[in-house]
């Protein structure tokens, strides 16, 4: 029987008086729902509270946003990356990758996260191999676009900012605009900015999602969640007390 690891990646927006008439107090209980429906082996939160981790304040801290994993005996790679600088967006990705290049080359790699810019950016082609940073080049792969089916393929952002579908014309047309500037010949949905990467052989992934589930017009967050299922090799066996249950 073949086995499979599944991963759900959130940015929960957490508590922020921006939110206006979205509060964390009324998400919540859909967040709830959300890992009641998918029930991932994995779930890697970002700008979450109550977690297990390092605040970026330093480990004292127990107030400012933290990058979680909720993890069930194993280990991945989560981050979020700067949401205001570019430079401090390829710095981060940076260590990140040195990080994926210091462990044993035959290990299995996912890294998921909020890296808050799209996938055609200095970041996104740096991990995807496609560009370099200070002379270093990743090799991870995009989930997303490996998978063997994927639901909702028409999203043209995960950031919706609790708009949903109704992203804003405005928002739209850049989009496009950019993608018929720049002549690309990728599809649209490297526009998204929450991502699930990965790194082996031993990963396939077969299903891709990224979950719109609301509740009469209200979101979890203001990003989409991103859920993907990887098959794993037929040498996996079911052990006790194993990430499947």
């Amino acid at each position: 029987m073949s086995l499979s690891i599944t991963f759900l990646s959130l940015n929960l927006c957490g508590q922020d008086p921006s939110d206006g008439s979205n509060p964390w107090a009324r998400r919540k209980e859909l967040c709830v729902d959300l890992l009641k429906k998918f029930r991932p082996i994995i779930f890697c939160i970002q700008a979450g509270y109550d977690y297990f981790g390092c605040s970026r304040k330093g480990p004292d801290d127990k107030g400012d946003e933290f990058c979680a994993i909720f993890f069930d005996a194993t280990k991945v790679m989560n981050t979020q990356l700067d949401d205001k600088s570019s430079n401090a967006r390829r710095r981060g990705a940076l260590l990140a990758w040195q990080h994926v290049a210091s462990l044993p080359p035959t290990l299995p790699v996912v890294f998921c996260g909020d890296f808050n810019t799209d996938k055609e950016s200095d970041v996104g082609r740096f991990f995807l191999g496609r560009s370099r940073l200070l002379n270093e080049k990743g090799d991870l792969r995009d989930a997303w676009q490996s998978a063997r089916r994927r639901r909702n393929g028409g999203i043209v952002h995960t950031n919706h900012g609790f708009r949903g579908e109704e992203q804003g014309c405005w928002e739209c047309f850049k989009h496009f605009y950019r993608v018929f500037c720049m002549c690309w010949d990728r599809n649209y949905q490297d526009l998204h900015s929450d991502w699930v990467f990965f790194k082996g052989r031993q990963l396939a992934p077969v299903f891709a999602e990224v979950v719109v589930d609301n509740k009469e017009g209200r979101f979890p967050s203001d990003h989409y969640p991103v859920y993907i299922e990887f098959l794993l090799p037929r040498s996996v066996r079911l052990l006790e007390g194993s990430l499947v249950g």
